[in-house]
């Protein structure tokens, strides 16, 4: 952790708790907050400063760290939709996930969401104080329409790698732009095996005929060689 952050966090106490902490204290604090990024801490110190009033600690500034979790207002947007709806499709966190299936068979949406909401909030924190990464997945309903559309969404805000998209939708066209950036510009790294295939698929269904195509190793040492259709020769 910077120097400075170690100071900016004893600064934050002092200014929210109107108290020093001492060398003993400090170090307790920094060993409970080192592990989160350095921005992400500053920007949670900050609002710390604004929102605290009295006795702070740790767990005030770990619930105020933005780790990717989208915050309950958000969290319940995203998921009101599956509300009593089959069809509907969402690509969700394991907290959300978890928290709506304990509130979906409530009498109404109302108790519905402010059950949702409270559970939630516990749930983030807890997440977050025991430092579980977040983790995305899917629930698709019946509508196709509805599938394609969360997917595609979910990809463009690097929810779910292009490859997994490919595997959930395996006929979703067309590659786009973000989709190509993950396999082409280094940012494929958190591909599988199993989901860098799956985009190699894709892509190379999208490339000029080689009557003799040589092999491709896009990453993860995956190297295979498919076959695309000849076209109309004019």
């Amino acid at each position: 952790m910077r120097p400075d952050l170690i100071k900016m966090i004893a600064s934050t106490f002092e200014a929210c708790s109107a108290t020093d902490l001492s060398d003993g204290a400090k170090e307790l604090v920094v060993s409970a907050l080192e592990e989160y990024p350095d921005a992400a801490l500053e920007k949670a110190l900050t609002r710390c400063v604004k929102e605290v009033r009295g006795r702070l600690s740790p767990a005030l500034i770990i619930d105020r760290i933005d780790d990717g979790r989208p915050g309950p207002e958000e969290a319940w947007a995203m998921v009101d939709h599956m509300y009593g709806n089959e069809s509907a499709s969402v690509v969700w966190t394991d907290d959300m996930a978890a928290c709506f299936f304990l509130v979906c068979n409530s009498s109404s949406k109302i108790t519905a969401r402010m059950a949702f909401m409270e559970k939630y909030r516990k749930s983030v924190a807890s997440s977050k104080a025991e430092g579980r990464p977040i983790k995305w997945k899917t629930s698709l309903g019946t509508d196709p329409d509805e599938r394609e559309r969360v997917v595609r969404e979910a990809v463009t805000k690097n929810r779910l790698t292009a490859g997994r998209a490919h595997e959930l939708i395996p006929g979703l066209p067309p590659l786009s732009t973000d989709e190509k950036t993950l396999l082409f510009e280094g940012k494929s790294d958190d591909l599988s095996p199993e989901e860098t295939k799956a985009l190699c698929r894709v892509v190379l269904k999208k490339v000029t005929y080689n009557p003799e195509p040589e092999p491709l190793t896009p990453c993860h040492g995956l190297v295979e060689v498919i076959k695309v259709e000849k076209p109309n020769e004019h």
